[in-house]
């Protein structure tokens, strides 16, 4: 309904605009004056892939960024926090865990000793957890980022191809034939 209703409004539109104030058609002779329209939009428009493969090391220093890049989707942003907290939260925790783990060594009473035991081997396990899920997460999105990079250079390549072997342009009004041309050339 919405492409009939889209197709209703050109036709009424080119229709009003092709009569003068005294309803005569403007002749077909004054439609040749104006300038050839121009087809090459894959030229003109702007490159609607992201970046490619080479952004890995920007995600690798910077973690999200080239995906980022790659992608455009600002969701990737969060991951620079997320993968930097977790292998700094997890670092900061085991350093406790092994703080936990010098008062076991040095203390004397046994229900101390349980307890800096239990802490201790609670607070490193978390700290290698959050430090190896930081660290995972990382490497996998270095790894989506060239990925995604990839595709997005094989799609730069067919379009830049594609353009270099077709073309479309328009040849104008002709007077003899009354009708505008559309000339397509095709390079094998």
């Amino acid at each position: 309904m919405k492409n009939i209703f889209t197709t209703l409004i050109i036709i009424w539109a080119s229709i009003s605009t092709g009569f003068s104030q005294s309803n005569e058609f403007i002749s077909l002779q004054s439609m040749s004056e104006e300038k050839p329209i121009n087809l090459n939009l894959a030229m003109s428009d702007p490159d609607p892939i992201g970046d490619g493969k080479g952004n890995w090391k920007l995600s690798l220093a910077m973690p999200g960024f080239g995906l980022y890049n790659v992608n455009g989707n600002k969701k990737s942003l969060l991951l620079m926090p997320a993968c930097y907290g977790l292998v700094g939260v997890g670092i900061i925790t085991s350093f406790i865990g092994n703080i936990e783990h010098r008062n076991y060594l040095n203390a004397r009473d046994p229900a101390l000793i349980d307890s800096h035991l239990s802490k201790s081997i609670m607070l490193n396990t978390a700290g290698l957890f959050m430090v190896g899920s930081g660290a995972t997460l990382w490497i996998l999105q270095v790894g989506w980022t060239y990925i995604y990079g990839s595709y997005n250079d094989i799609y730069r390549e067919r379009n830049n191809n594609w353009t270099d072997k077709i073309s479309l342009s328009n040849g104008g009004y002709n007077p003899s034939t009354k009708t505008f041309s559309l000339t397509t050339s095709i390079k094998l």
